[in-house]
């Protein structure tokens, strides 16, 4: 939760045009790799690398800041991560997924509500 803060925080400093090119880069990626088949050794490899703490710290630190940053929900990074680099299967890395964007939402949101990012009463039109 502190990296989407500093994400949100970042993301001042980046501009609108230059986040907008990292989400569609990061898309490509994820794209891709997603399109590769997974195969048995990745899944094992995934299974072991969910048991090492400091990995799974920095990885979640690394989507909480992306999603900061790119004020999403991280959905688009954290499933391909769960399915690709901890070896989830699809139904338990959506599951996952849900439980973690409902956690990192509220800080998001609040980060840049404060930044004056989020107009509550414009709404669309």
């Amino acid at each position: 939760m502190p990296a989407t803060i500093l994400g949100a925080l970042l993301s001042q400093l980046a501009g609108g045009a230059a986040l907008l090119v990292v989400s569609g880069f990061v898309l490509l990626i994820v794209g891709q790799r997603i399109i590769d088949p997974i195969s048995d050794d990745s899944l094992r490899a995934g299974t072991a690398c969910r048991r090492n703490r400091p990995l799974l710290v920095t990885a979640a630190a690394g989507v909480g800041l992306f999603t900061g940053l790119l004020a999403n929900g991280g959905g688009f990074l954290l499933v391909p991560m769960y399915l690709l680099r901890f070896g989830m299967e699809m139904a338990e890395g959506a599951g996952t997924r849900l439980l973690v964007i409902a956690a990192l939402s509220i800080p998001t949101t609040a980060a840049h509500r404060a930044l004056g990012d989020v107009d509550l009463v414009k709404g669309c039109g």
